[in-house]
């Protein structure tokens, strides 16, 4: 049975991506550095 989601990583990984692009723009930003920037492993993005 998965377990529930968390709203505290989903959080994050928004505030986390919407910096970049603010900061990068769109096309420069990729899932690792969303991920990194939010402190969490990558397997978070795709859960």
């Amino acid at each position: 049975m998965p377990r529930p989601a968390n709203p505290l990583v989903r959080e994050n990984l928004l505030n986390a991506g919407l910096a970049l692009f603010h900061a990068q723009g769109f096309n420069a930003v990729g899932i690792k550095e969303r991920t990194d920037t939010a402190g969490l492993p990558k397997g978070s993005f795709y859960s």
